[in-house]
């Protein structure tokens, strides 16, 4: 079970040898202040190096006629390789391709299997591109792929009778909830994907967002607690003018255990025989 984002900055407070704080997101206290400010610097840094799969979610699109490009999630951060599929065609989709690439099947001076390409791109906001433009033989397919989400952070989960105050948020299933009314839960949770429904006397709307900074002390960081703690103390020593290699030393030591446990891995063949593809479930004859 992961711990909130305020037990987190007071177990790096007591191994650091500082009081503990009664808020770290509401709070004038400067101090707070810095230890939520470092929080948030360790989860958009952890977020950057590796696909933690904490972090990964999927998404679907489906194809229209005469349209070449699709919005991607709000909290899309960037694609994990090789996942992009057609499910319509069942089909692995070839990319992301090179700008030459691209510019070359856009030219007509290559040819390409109808919805095989793709790529994503964007000056004010990216999306993802398919090349040849979806026909009317080709509309209603759906594209699905693995992506990595920019929320580092959720709020608590959601509790059943109890109190959730206006715009507080909870999460269920793997949903974030917004509360547009406050009041009391029920014993049913929320799972509900658009629009609102009422649980008790709250109502919650779904949230399909940005959440990658904490709203509320019991917010919960989605990374291991003991490399979060870690990346704390080693960045407020930093930040302090202290000894801080040593620490960073042993966050480097946990962090590269925890990625570790975060992979897995395919079985490999010692017999000279070829292996099979991940993708096809096997019954034992």
């Amino acid at each position: 079970m992961r711990e909130s984002i305020l037990t987190i900055i007071n177990q790096a407070c007591g191994e650091i040898g500082l009081p503990d704080i009664s808020s770290a997101v509401v709070t004038t206290n400067a101090q707070a202040r810095q230890l939520l400010a470092l929080a948030k610097r360790e989860g958009r840094e952890l977020r950057k190096e590796f696909p933690w799969p904490e972090l990964t979610r999927e998404a679907t699109i489906t194809t229209v006629a005469s349209q070449a490009s699709y919005a991607l999630p709000v909290d899309f951060n960037y694609s994990l390789f090789d996942t992009v599929w057609n499910r319509s065609t069942i089909g692995e989709m070839t990319g992301p391709i090179s700008p030459r690439d691209w510019q070359s099947l856009a030219s007509g001076a290559s040819v390409a299997v109808a919805s095989d390409y793709w790529r994503i791109k964007g000056i004010s906001e990216k999306k993802f591109f398919i090349s040849p433009t979806p026909s009317a033989t080709t509309t209603g397919q759906t594209i699905a792929f693995e992506y990595q989400s920019i929320n580092w952070v959720r709020p608590r989960d959601w509790i059943g009778f109890t109190a959730f105050a206006l715009n507080s948020f909870c999460f269920f299933n793997g949903n974030y909830y917004r509360a547009t009314v406050g009041g009391t839960t029920s014993a049913a949770p929320p799972t509900h994907t658009t629009g609102s429904v009422v649980d008790g006397t709250v109502t919650w709307i779904f949230f399909n967002g940005v959440y990658e900074s904490p709203t509320a002390d019991t917010d919960i960081p989605l990374f291991d607690d003991d490399l979060f703690t870690l990346g704390i103390k080693w960045r407020f020593r930093h930040h302090k003018g202290l000894e801080w290699q040593s620490f960073r030393s042993d966050y480097e030591a946990v962090k590269r255990a925890v990625k570790t446990d975060s992979l897995g891995a395919r079985t490999l063949s010692l017999d000279g025989e070829p292996d099979t593809p991940y993708y096809f479930n096997q019954i034992p004859g």
